[in-house]
């Protein structure tokens, strides 16, 4: 895909893979907006002038309407879990989405089922196709498995064991304080 085969408009990013693919295309030049800090600092560090949304994609297209964005092109991975584009649409926002990567799943090893399937086992989940694709690998878990999920759409995708636990932020930060405060109590002990 070349920049020619793109519309033209203000970027989203849902991910970090979005901004490094745009770059990658040449789009530094357009306005750009993240779904929160994190994939805004990716941004920012490629070259983008791009602001911090909310957090949350669910979240994306109201805060969108707030900054004045569009028409909007949101570049992202060939697996998605909402479409933005037509939520803006329903606002009216013009708003277009390319895929521009794939996300390519690869079956757990010998060495990461033992590990996930043993009883102790941490396993933070950032997304519902990893819940999915994890489960897959996996096809069960120790009862004593803590389950870290991002958000409760991805703790709804988890059918397997375990105790489940959320995030308090859907974000990288919110799994790190998640995972602190699971392994802090053993290392205290």
């Amino acid at each position: 895909m070349a920049p020619g085969d793109l519309p033209g408009g203000d970027l989203v990013f849902t991910s970090e893979h979005g901004a490094i693919r745009a770059a990658a295309l040449g789009l530094r030049d357009r306005r750009a907006f993240a779904v929160g800090p994190r994939t805004g600092a990716v941004a920012r560090a490629l070259g983008f002038d791009c602001a911090d949304g909310p957090g949350q994609a669910a979240e994306l297209p109201e805060w969108l309407m707030t900054q004045g964005a569009g028409p909007i092109l949101h570049l992202h991975g060939q697996h998605v879990t909402g479409d933005l584009a037509g939520a803006l649409r329903e606002l009216g926002v013009l708003a277009e989405a390319r895929v521009v990567y794939d996300q390519v799943s690869r079956a757990p090893g010998a060495a990461a089922i033992r590990a996930a399937s043993g009883p102790g086992a941490i396993l933070p989940l950032f997304s519902a196709r990893t819940a999915r694709l994890l489960a897959d690998g996996l096809e069960q878990v120790d009862d004593s498995a803590q389950v870290l999920s991002i958000s409760s759409a991805v703790a709804r995708a988890w059918p397997l064991g375990g105790v489940q636990h959320i995030a308090s932020t859907p974000d990288a930060a919110g799994m790190a304080a998640l995972v602190a405060a699971l392994v802090a109590p053993a290392v205290e002990r």
